[in-house]
């Protein structure tokens, strides 16, 4: 019986993966002028550029896709390349006619990462190092060891391992947060809200989800989930909770502001630079340094986080560092 042709390619995805062998999907995303492949066209390379299956055009067009594959998995990073097939100079060096723009994935086996034993925390470490897509080789048994610890202690190794250096993010120097209670509350609805109501529960906080549209089935039964009717503005801030902005809208300034304006002790916000300076505009300081010490902009440690639950590994792992 002969397999349908994208389950065959999922098949072979599944198979490497099973394998641990470094691989790249090569997926056409646009195409100018005449070309074999046609947009959507993939094809699986191994790590040397050898195409094991798919098609992504012809032996100019392959050859240099492959090569770029290796280059895309010597940095474990995508990348998007034009494959010029008609400019025999600037281009493939061969005219063979049109222009293919190519998205490259790079696969890489899952992530090492050495983490101390502490039998009674196996299943919960198992579980955050899953989500993270690592593969746990045990360290030094450690009995002693509190749950909390360990999962700071996640964020300093996968830092390390990374080269970063597993301090704060935020632009505006030392934090001087009051926080004392474990309590948090959860602002939009995302994949990285979702993992940090996990990360959270797991660590005995205290956690409202607050958001349009919420799902409560994506996230933990202790988790308080307010599905709000259109917009934030309803929302009221605690004083003894940390307040996690990651709505991402252009209301973010104005809740920030609420949330300070409501003596909550941490206030962090997800985003880029550019995000920062918004919050900035808005609250009408010049300077980043001039910024509230409460306040934590951009959120979170710098771990080099490559996914939701990285990125929420960090956030709730410099909250803990802020607990007195």
């Amino acid at each position: 019986m002969q397999l349908d042709p994208i389950e065959d390619f999922h098949r072979s995805v599944a198979q490497l993966r099973l394998a641990k062998r470094p691989f790249a999907v090569a997926t056409i995303i646009k195409v100018d002028g005449s070309a074999s492949a046609k947009t959507g066209s993939k094809a699986i390379f191994d790590e040397k550029g050898i195409n094991l299956q798919g098609w992504v055009g012809g032996g100019c067009a392959e050859r240099f896709i492959g090569e770029q594959v290796v280059e895309s998995l010597k940095e474990n990073k995508t990348r998007i390349v034009l494959a010029d097939m008609d400019d025999e100079i600037l281009g493939l060096g061969v005219a063979c006619g049109g222009r293919m723009h190519v998205f490259i994935d790079p696969l890489l086996p899952a992530e090492q990462v050495r983490l101390p034993l502490v039998p009674r925390f196996e299943k919960e470490t198992r579980l955050i190092a899953g989500a993270c897509g690592w593969h746990i080789e045990w360290g030094e048994r450690k009995d002693d060891l509190s749950f909390p610890d360990l999962f700071q202690d996640m964020a300093k190794t996968i830092a390390l391992q990374r080269g970063k250096s597993g301090r704060p993010l935020r632009v505006n120097g030392t934090a001087t947060s009051g926080l004392s209670a474990r309590k948090v509350a959860l602002i939009g609805r995302s994949r990285i809200t979702e993992a940090m109501a996990r990360h959270f529960s797991l660590l005995g906080f205290q956690v409202r989800a607050l958001a349009p549209f919420l799902a409560k089935e994506d996230y933990p039964s202790n988790v308080k989930c307010d599905c709000l009717e259109g917009s934030y503005d309803q929302i009221e801030f605690a004083p003894d909770e940390a307040v996690i902005v990651a709505s991402h809208t252009a209301q973010d300034p104005h809740l920030v502001e609420n949330a300070l304006k409501a003596g909550a002790p941490y206030v962090g916000m997800i985003g880029s630079q550019k995000r920062v300076v918004e919050v900035q505009n808005h609250l009408g300081i010049a300077r980043a340094e001039d910024l509230d010490a409460r306040l934590h902009l951009p959120v979170g440690l710098d771990i080099g986080a490559r996914n939701p639950e990285e990125i929420s590994l960090s956030i709730a792992a410099e909250i803990l560092g802020e607990l007195s």
